[in-house]
């Protein structure tokens, strides 16, 4: 009685757990999927069943599936892996892939468990930041970004050229390193407009290079999206 309730109980966590699963023979045939597989797949569990694991693999991606089953048959730990899926309508979905080898009670292998986690949308994300700091490394203004006490998170290139310093040698420092004392003051009246939402643009300053060389330029500090993140400083 307590087994039967114990495996009730486990089919249950198996059917609500939120991470598709996907549990196949030592062939790569579908011997049972979760309810969170049926959503992220768009097939129905009696219609995975009894199909090669394959069903939900690109083309693209067989071979790794194979290597993957091979090495956990093996007894390595698959963890985490980066790979891709493909629903009924043909979408390819990014998941994070951990795979279980299942044992008898004898230990005798006899079944796997893929534990599939979405994470497209994240890898879209990522996408979309590298493609931001692309942007802002290779614009050709000379760009700081700088936390609301006035200290450098990061620089472009142009901001290097401009200034003398390389990107290491200013991400930590206080920005007022490349403004002459003269203009801290200012400096610090520019911070505050901006931190209290105002819009500061083309404004005439005074900035300093590694030489010592003063020149003027044409300031701009806006409000990034999130405001307490820090300021993006154009000059």
């Amino acid at each position: 009685m307590a087994e039967e309730k114990s495996a009730k109980y486990l089919a249950k966590i198996f059917m609500d757990a939120t991470d598709a699963i996907i549990v196949e023979n030592l062939e790569g045939e579908v011997i049972d999927a979760n309810q969170a597989a049926e959503k992220a797949y768009g097939w129905s569990r009696d219609e995975l069943i009894g199909k090669p694991i394959k069903q939900v693999v690109p083309d693209s991606r067989y071979a790794h599936a194979d290597e993957l089953l091979q090495r956990c048959v093996a007894g390595e730990l698959v963890k985490d892996v980066e790979t891709e899926r493909v629903t009924r309508a043909g979408d390819t979905v990014w998941v994070l892939l951990t795979l279980s080898l299942l044992t008898d009670l004898d230990g005798e292998a006899v079944a796997i468990a893929s534990y599939a986690k979405d994470i497209t949308r994240l890898k879209g994300e990522a996408a979309a930041r590298d493609r931001m700091a692309t942007v802002f490394m290779d614009a050709t203004d000379a760009i700081i970004i700088e936390d609301l006490e006035g200290v450098v998170l990061d620089v472009n290139h142009a901001a290097e050229e401009a200034y003398g310093w390389s990107r290491d040698e200013l991400i930590g420092k206080p920005i007022k390193k490349i403004i002459p004392e003269f203009r801290h003051e200012s400096a610090d009246e520019l911070l505050q407009r901006c931190v209290a939402g105002g819009d500061v643009r083309n404004v005439e300053v005074v900035r300093v290079g590694r030489s010592g060389f003063a020149f003027q330029a044409s300031g701009t500090k806006l409000v990034p999206s999130v405001r307490l993140v820090g300021l993006l400083t154009d000059d």
